[in-house]
């Protein structure tokens, strides 16, 4: 039984993850504002230096797919790159 409480508690602590919004050329992106509630991968790829890869994991593949399907450039990738990185309290590039 203590087992099963367990489960519940975490479940309840992860649906109440805070989250931020930042929204770029139409499209709105969502993600956990505590570093510490984003995906683990995402965390890999900043260490590896795979700035694309870090954001796509962060906002979400689905909603990083839709940026993608615009065709965007490297500056575009880098606004929105820094308006991630601003919206929790990063320093942008």
């Amino acid at each position: 039984m203590a087992e099963s409480k367990t489960i519940e508690i975490i479940k309840e602590e992860a649906q109440a993850i805070e989250t931020k919004t930042v929204e770029y050329d139409g499209l709105t992106f969502e993600f956990p504002a505590d570093v510490n509630d984003w995906p683990a991968t995402a965390i890999m790829k900043l260490e590896d230096e795979k700035p694309m890869s870090f954001i796509r994991d962060v906002v979400s593949p689905e909603s990083f797919n839709q940026f993608l399907a615009k065709k965007p450039t490297m500056r575009q990738f880098g606004a929105l790159a820094d308006l991630v990185g601003n919206a929790v309290g990063g320093s942008g590039n």
